[in-house]
């Protein structure tokens, strides 16, 4: 956390940084592979539950309305039309995939409260896990 403090052209502190998100690249030779970088959680120091060789990242707040137009509402309208979604629990959706060579990566979506601004919404948050094999 400290250097992630100290990469910035002004010094930060406790609850205050600069948006950080991950690149997506897709490459389709020599063999059809898709980037994710490079911020990712080590899940291995993750408490109370720790998973040593699991890796994560998330989105931001995303309104429950789905009226925007970024990359996660689109991603997160789409997992909302698929079978199994609950939105009674906090955890309202999960899906899991693994490949021929025993990578796995997970969606998840729970369901959210945003309290800034002075005003309570609700929304939800995306988490991308991935296992590699």
């Amino acid at each position: 956390m400290y250097l992630l403090k100290q990469d910035t052209r002004k010094k930060i502190s406790n609850g205050e940084g600069p948006a950080r998100y991950n690149l997506v690249k897709f490459s389709v030779s020599p063999i059809a592979s898709l980037t994710i970088g490079p911020y990712w959680l080590d899940l291995a120091t993750q408490l109370p539950e720790t998973r040593a060789g699991y890796y994560a990242f998330g989105s931001p707040f995303i309104s429950e309305d789905l009226k925007a137009t970024d990359p996660w509402t689109q991603l997160l309208r789409r997992l909302k039309s698929e079978p199994g979604w609950n939105s009674g629990g906090r955890l309202q959706f999960q899906r899991c995939f693994t490949s021929l060579q025993k990578n796995e990566i997970c969606f998840s979506v729970f369901g959210e409260t945003d309290y800034t601004n002075d005003r309570e919404r609700n929304g939800y948050v995306v988490r991308i896990t991935v296992h590699p094999s």
